[in-house]
């Protein structure tokens, strides 16, 4: 343990030591002992001190989210299982001190308890409490009502959250509509709340007289001056909505699927077509999406932070794959040479572009969790065909070298000692396993042909001479541990796995559908192919112009 101390007080040092002149915030949570005396404790696995210096540190949610999130790095390097499970257990703690004194914040007031989340905090490195919920993995805590009514929020923009999904579609097509009342703004709520209240205080005045009245002067005062939104602002609100973003980038991908389906089937000339030049035109848009997506900082983590957590999440790993399929693909493609091979490229690309599909369905509270299944079934099932190709090879294999003398072509030799074993498993049974089915027409005698594969072993009667017994009992103990045994126990496994996420179902789709909200609250408010336009936007704003982004 004496290696954690010096590795974790160093990373929470550089929360706020990370250069540059020292703010007054800095300076004021750098005189802060009870934070510093917390950290040693965590680190130190002192369970007493650190409960005692935690309820003396001035923000507690951020510090008990902090030492979730240090103890459960801590555990993923410790080898000891027990000392990790204690530590996990140990940060599950701290984040049940986090739900507790959050929700007391939120029965209090629902209103400054939502501030609280997107707080800056100045004594844990400008993060907020929502940050560091998210990367300690603390699903329990942001799954809490009043961080799901917060994310609702962001979801909707300025528009209500109390809006029919079905009117917002509407509204996106017959955009005048939003002009008639058919679609309310949250500042339509705001302010028809104020005047109900002036409404009740006048009521209240009539009885009471002038000291009603002076009190209600001072009533609220931030709100005195909020004014209706204009035809522009209603309009902008809307279409900057990233609820609205969602659905249009929906109607974009499947109109760009539908477009490289056609272009690929129908439209695939040796001269571009219009329909193939706006195809790219199209994947390029998608292609600097990416780009500004892994330079999107609004958190200042710094480049090599933020390239880390784009990698790891497994759709942008989806769309770096199908970037760099299209770029190799258009390159072939525009060479006479490689035409053909381009478009093998591009067909490719269709197929994970598919794949990504499944990404926008994670905001869905019915399939989302369904979408997690899938992906957490797909991690067992490459577990299992490593298990499963053993047993496939060393059967292959040695059924490939009793029936066959010498093959030297390696396409016949691979679908012998693989192919054929791995089809077995489905029922697709040889031709040539015994004497019974043995067709001497359907083989070359010696290799020769390149569309039969060579015959087996045969005595002089042109008869096979192989032992058909010894292949058929192979056989038989191949088809009892794959068919039986393994595909049991991947029926057993996934079954497991189903179970596991199927009883945390909520909790787990409430916590993944943050990332989905995140990248459509900073994304450019226009679907492809016309969010190129956005990107120029940014491109000038930011590096002609030299503007800071927003934080």
């Amino acid at each position: 343990m004496q290696h954690f101390p010096q590795r974790f007080l160093e990373l929470s040092k550089h929360q706020w030591d990370s250069g540059g002149p020292l703010s007054e915030d800095k300076v004021e949570a750098q005189r802060d002992p009870g934070t510093h005396l917390f950290l040693w404790a965590v680190v130190q696995s002192n369970k007493e001190l650190a409960e005692i210096s935690w309820e003396q540190c001035r923000d507690g949610i951020c510090a008990a989210l902090a030492a979730s999130k240090i103890l459960k790095s801590m555990a993923e390097e410790i080898c000891d299982a027990d000392e990790a499970e204690a530590m996990e257990e140990l940060a599950d703690h701290y984040e049940k001190h986090a739900i507790g004194v959050f929700s007391i914040c939120h029965n209090s007031d629902e209103e400054r308890a939502q501030k609280l989340l997107v707080r800056s905090s100045p004594f844990w490195g400008k993060t907020t409490c929502l940050r560091l919920a998210l990367e300690a993995n603390d699903k329990s805590f942001v799954a809490q009502s009043g961080v799901q009514a917060l994310l609702t929020q962001i979801w909707c923009g300025e528009l209500s959250v109390d809006n029919p999904v079905w009117r917002v579609m509407v509204c996106m097509v017959f955009f005048p509509l939003i002009y008639t009342g058919f679609l309310v703004f949250r500042r339509d709520e705001v302010i028809h709340r104020e005047n109900e209240k002036k409404e009740e205080i006048k009521t209240i005045e009539t009885v009471t007289g002038s000291t009603i009245r002076t009190n209600s002067c001072a009533f609220d005062p931030g709100q005195e001056h909020l004014k209706p939104l204009s035809s522009w602002s209603r309009l902008v609100c809307l279409f900057s909505s990233p609820q609205v973003k969602f659905y249009w980038n929906i109607v974009s991908y499947f109109a760009f699927l539908f477009l490289f389906a056609v272009v690929l089937m129908i439209d695939f000339q040796d001269m571009p077509s219009g329909g193939e030049v706006l195809l790219y035109i199209w994947l390029i848009s998608l292609v600097f999406e990416e780009i500004r997506q892994l330079f999107h900082d609004p958190d200042g983590f710094g480049f090599r932070k933020k390239a880390k957590m784009y990698i790891h999440d497994l759709w942008n790993i989806l769309d770096v794959l199908s970037a760099l399929l299209f770029i190799i693909g258009l390159a072939f493609r525009l060479t006479s040479e490689l035409f053909y091979a381009g478009k093998i490229l591009l067909c490719i690309d269709f197929v994970v572009f598919c794949l990504r599909l499944m990404a926008i369905f994670t905001i869905s509270r019915t399939l989302g969790p369904k979408i997690i299944i899938v992906r957490r079934m797909m991690t067992d099932l490459f577990f299992f065909m490593f298990l499963l190709s053993i047993w496939v090879v060393a059967y292959g294999v040695a059924k490939q070298g009793i029936l066959i003398h010498n093959d030297n072509r390696l396409d016949w030799i691979v679908r012998g000692a693989v192919y054929e074993p791995y089809l077995i498993i489905f029922g697709d049974f040889p031709s040539n396993i015994d004497n019974t089915a043995f067709d001497i027409d359907s083989c070359t005698m010696n290799g020769t042909d390149p569309l039969k594969p060579k015959c087996p072993v045969l005595n002089e009667n042109q008869t096979p001479a192989f032992p058909e017994w010894l292949t058929i009992i192979m056989l038989c103990i191949y088809l009892l541990f794959a068919n039986i045994l393994l595909l049991n126990l991947l029926i057993a496994i996934f079954n497991f796995t189903f179970q596991q996420v199927q009883d945390n179902t909520d909790r787990i789709w409430k916590f993944q559908r943050y990332e989905l909200i995140k990248e459509y609250h900073s994304r450019p408010a226009a679907p492809p192919p016309f969010i190129i336009l956005g990107h120029l936007y940014l491109f000038i704003r930011h590096v002609v112009l030299c503007k800071p982004p927003d934080r």
